[in-house]
């Protein structure tokens, strides 16, 4: 993202001195309208 837009998206925007962190990983949300339906391979 850098390298295209100059934006470093690891800055942090508040105080633009220190690097943004991951503390967690979320897990992608599928809503009912969105999910592909489930096939039994079995």
């Amino acid at each position: 993202m850098l390298r295209l837009t100059g934006i470093d998206i690891e800055r942090c925007p508040v105080c633009a001195q220190n690097r943004l962190r991951v503390t967690e990983i979320l897990a992608p949300i599928c809503l009912p309208t969105r999910c592909p339906p489930l096939v039994d391979t079995s």
